[in-house]
């Protein structure tokens, strides 16, 4: 009720079927795109780190191998 007197009234309906398939959808479009930004954000990114990681120390074993190759020869044929 206002100061005039008029009450004012807010009528409330049902919502459809297809306006809540559509809240929904929308929700889990949102939770998706959080879902995958978190993924991005947490999980790519360790595993971009942990292939730079290891092809880095393959290449480290590589050369330690290739340098380390002939001072094994010389010891094993002696």
């Amino acid at each position: 009720m206002n100061d005039d007197g008029i009450v004012f009234s807010v009528f409330h309906r049902k919502r459809t079927i297809s306006e809540v398939q559509l809240m929904h959808n929308v929700q889990e479009y949102k939770q998706v795109g959080e879902r995958q930004d978190w993924l991005q954000d947490n999980f790519l990114v360790g595993t971009m780190s942990n292939i730079f990681l290891i092809s880095f120390l393959k290449i480290i074993y590589f050369f330690i191998s290739v340098l380390l190759f002939p001072f094994y020869l010389f010891f094993a044929l002696h």
